[in-house]
Formats: structure tokens, C-alpha cells, sequence
């Protein structure tokens, strides 16, 4: 009996998998699909959902190697930044350190460097162009895409840390912090963007009531909103794939959104569903 209900579990799963799967690539091209969706609309809301959670765990799944290696990398880091037996301390609002100075260190493409020779609160002058950020003596110097900012180190209460002293923090909470993150990436990607994408279908979905009185369609606001929670499917994907690879995607994203809500009413203007 126990070896019977686990092979009816796992091929329930089996079929639920296939069935969402299915329903995500008709969900991406297939207008009799969306007759169906049009002549049921209850509970459409539960696939978008649905959709993103999924999403959501498979890209963060995706970014799994490089979240639990962020440990590894602090430490490298670290060791890069202070040898053994070094240490760095803020007293009385000013930065001091052991180790010798000045001191580039490389963040992957970018830099950083710890100069404690710079004093004041003006901005460094002449940094190479990858220097994202300077440690001075009195204040932390950052700057981006136009524009640099300034963080006193006047109000910072006295601290003094060793490179031991923190290589103990990274092996404690370095692990547990890669989980935290891992979770709150998933829960950002998928909840925030189900929530934020519904909001966008409900207000595309108001849109397509107008527009859908001018074709003199007699779908109603709950019909456009189940085909709104369907038609977000090749949107997103095409969106995640521009992002993977350092594109802005914003326009495509409406644009191939909108195009199908307008194959929808194309649809329904030559083969009408009774609401």
C-alpha cells in the first residue's frame, strides 16, 4: 500500500509539472487557448502566480553557485585586503589601519582604495577610472554613473577589527548569510514580481475594456484580466532572457504584451465568446 500511494504521488506531480508546463508554452503563442481562457476566466490569477514562484526559484536556483560562493569570495577579499595579524580601526572619527598605504584593491572589474593620507571631506582628485570607492582618513568616497557622494567617518562610533577577528565572522555567518540571501532573492523575484505583474495586467486589462468598445467587443474586465494573466508569460521570458544577456528589454516587454492582447480581440472580433 505504501509503495502503491508513493507512485500515485509522484505521478501526480509528474502530471502537474507537465500539465503547468503545458500551459506556459500555449500560453505563448496558442489563440485557442485563450478562446478557452476567454469562455472560463476564473482563477487566472492563480497561474500567474504560479508562473512567477516557478520563475522565480528556477533564476534563483540559476544564481545558486554564485550566491554560496559569496563567502569564499569575502575571504578572499579579506586576505587580499589585510595579511595576518593586520587590523583596521575607526577612533575619535578617523580611519586607521595597519597595513601599508596606500592600497588598491580589485572588486572583479572595478577598485577600491584605502588611502588614509587623504584627510578632509573633498571629493579625491586624478582616481583611475575603475576606483568606484576611496577610504580616506576622515570620510568614505563613492561614486557611479554621475554622480560621487561623501560619508563622514565623524559620527562613527570606535571600532577596531582584526583580519582574524573577521575571517572568524565570515566562517560563522558567512554560510548562513548565502542562505538568507538565496531566500530573499527567491521571495523579492517571485512575490514581487507576481504582485507587481498582476497590478500591470489589472491596469493593461482596464485599457483593453476601452479600446475593446471602439471594436464593439463584448468581453468584459474579467475576461481581459484572465487573458492578461496568461499573455504575461512570453513577455517575461523574453524579458529575462535581454536581461541575461545586458539588455533593456522595458518597451519589448509592453509591446509584446500588448500585441497580444490584441490578437486576443482580433479573435474575438472574428469568432466571439459569449461572456
Amino acid at each position: 500500500m505504501v509503495h502503491m500511494s508513493q507512485d500515485s504521488f509522484w505521478n501526480r506531480v509528474r502530471r502537474t509539472v507537465r500539465d503547468f508546463a503545458t500551459e506556459v508554452v500555449r500560453s505563448c503563442y496558442d489563440l485557442e487557448r485563450y478562446r478557452a481562457i476567454r469562455a472560463k476566466p476564473a482563477g487566472a490569477w492563480r497561474y500567474l502566480v504560479s508562473f512567477y514562484v516557478v520563475l522565480g526559484f528556477l533564476v534563483t536556483l540559476l544564481m545558486a553557485p554564485g550566491i554560496f560562493a559569496l563567502p569564499g569570495e569575502a575571504r578572499r577579499v579579506l586576505d587580499e585586503v589585510l595579511p595576518a595579524g593586520s587590523a583596521v580601526a575607526v577612533k575619535s572619527g578617523q580611519f586607521v589601519t595597519t597595513i601599508p598605504t596606500p592600497k588598491t584593491v580589485r572588486l572583479g572589474q572595478q577598485s577600491l582604495l584605502i588611502d588614509p593620507a587623504h584627510t578632509g571631506s573633498d571629493f579625491p582628485k586624478g582616481l583611475p577610472a575603475d576606483t568606484v570607492a576611496v577610504i580616506g582618513r576622515d570620510a568614505i568616497f563613492a561614486r557611479g554613473d554621475n554622480e560621487q557622494r561623501t560619508y563622514s567617518l565623524k559620527e562613527t562610533p570606535d571600532f577596531r577589527f582584526t583580519q582574524e577577528d573577521l575571517a572568524a565572522r565570515i566562517r560563522a555567518y558567512g554560510p548562513w548569510f548565502a542562505a538568507l540571501l538565496f531566500i530573499v532573492i527567491f521571495f523579492m523575484y517571485a512575490f514581487a514580481a507576481a504582485v507587481a505583474n498582476l497590478a500591470y495586467v489589472a491596469i493593461l486589462a482596464a485599457l483593453a475594456v476601452l479600446a475593446g468598445k471602439l471594436w464593439r467587443l463584448k468581453l468584459t474586465y474579467r475576461q481581459y484580466f484572465a487573458v492578461g494573466c496568461h499573455a504575461i508569460t512570453l513577455p517575461t521570458i523574453l524579458d529575462l532572457l535581454f536581461t541575461s544577456f545586458g539588455l533593456r528589454a522595458s518597451l519589448v516587454f509592453t509591446f509584446v504584451f500588448v500585441m497580444f492582447l490584441g490578437a486576443v480581440m482580433a479573435d474575438e472580433r472574428a469568432k466571439p465568446i459569449a461572456a
